[in-house]
């Protein structure tokens, strides 16, 4: 019983988390060209890094630099690698 209720619990707040994606395409209709919603102010600069990955940038990049080279220090976005490449490297083979 406990189990369900998790799965239940985990698939409501799926839904609850998905909504405003869902709401923002089905009233943008036809003029949908692939925005995407966020919830904080950092998504953008988070986006830009993982696409950085996908385009084949080394890890240490700053995507407020506009360098390809790396850097000697990590970056904020640096550190939080493992999430980064989950999106990044999937994304490389489509």
């Amino acid at each position: 019983m406990k189990f369900r209720l998790g799965i239940l619990v985990g698939l409501f707040m799926a839904f609850l988390s998905l909504y405003p994606q869902f709401y923002f395409q089905l009233k943008r209709g036809d003029l949908y060209n692939g925005a995407t919603f966020y919830y904080d102010f950092d998504e953008c600069n988070y986006a830009a890094y993982i696409q950085a990955l996908i385009d084949g940038r080394p890890r240490k990049n700053s995507i407020y630099e506009g360098g390809d080279e790396p850097q000697e220090k990590e970056t904020f976005y640096s550190i939080q690698f493992v999430a980064a490449y989950v999106v990044a490297i999937p994304a490389r083979f489509t």
